[in-house]
């Protein structure tokens, strides 16, 4: 039978990635995006590289209703992987930002991997089988001063998905966050990051190479998968022996915006 998967933003960086991995392992998947054109030719290369169906579904999933909307379209598809990947940022102090932005990210960061989460995790409990994989960040363990709600939601993922990890043990249903640092994708550009003193590293991992990491670690059931040996350290190390008031102002500096 052939295997199942579900990936939200999946027109681009990490999330167009783990469609490749996806499809060079033989499954068939829905993807999802804002971006219908090219979710249409993402879908026409998979099938010519690796025979494998792709539905494109163009849907902004920050809309009131949207996540419903998305699993109705799967009807009675069995789903085996679900990927919630889909979410921006923006990169302005809270003082300076737009209220209907931040009600966006919120909507689509949270509250619509809320709900996929929930739905896809019911199926597969049913079936005694599954897993689930949601991109969080390097900023799900920190604060993250011009850039605070994004954070805020990223830390939220993260406590989300190791709650639902524990309440589905036993059940044969798996929940992974994966948590990057920067990366090279068009990500920063979305989110007016492309300045901040963070991305100006030439060694920025590349989404594909972000998306393989997390693909292991969801075939390994690991529930929270740090991606970077320095998103290790700023996420798993530094809050552990630095004061949060010394944690606050290093993000400060490397989040700051180069003139």
């Amino acid at each position: 039978m052939t295997k199942y998967a579900v990936i939200t933003g999946a027109s681009s960086g990490i999330g167009l990635e783990f469609t490749k991995l996806l499809a060079a392992d033989g499954y068939d998947m829905l993807i999802a995006s804002r971006d219908g054109k090219a979710l249409r030719a993402l879908a026409k290369e998979l099938a010519a590289e690796h025979k494998t169906k792709a539905t494109p579904l163009a849907i902004d999933l920050s809309e009131p209703g949207a996540a419903d909307r998305l699993w109705k379209k799967l009807g009675a598809q069995k789903v085996d992987v679900f990927i919630n990947n889909a979410g921006f940022g923006d990169y302005v102090d809270v003082v300076n930002s737009d209220p209907a932005t931040l009600e966006r990210m919120i909507a689509l960061n949270i509250t619509a991997l809320t709900q996929l989460s929930r739905l896809a995790a019911i199926a597969m409990k049913k079936r005694r089988s599954g897993s689930i994989v949601n991109v969080a960040s390097i900023l799900s363990f920190v604060p993250s001063p011009h850039n605070a709600v994004y954070g805020a939601t990223k830390a939220y993922v993260l406590s989300f998905s190791e709650a639902l990890s524990e309440e589905l043990k036993g059940t044969g249903v798996s929940v992974t966050a994966l948590c990057p640092g920067p990366t090279r994708t068009g990500f920063a550009a979305a989110a007016h990051m492309e300045k901040s003193s963070v991305m100006q590293s030439s060694r920025l991992p590349t989404g594909k190479e972000v998306a393989a990491f997390g693909y292991e670690a969801m075939k390994q059931k690991k529930v929270v998968a740090v991606h970077g040996a320095q998103t290790k350290f700023v996420s798993l190390i530094a809050p552990r022996i630095l004061p949060r008031s010394a944690i606050r102002r290093i993000i400060e500096k490397v989040q700051r915006r180069d003139s």
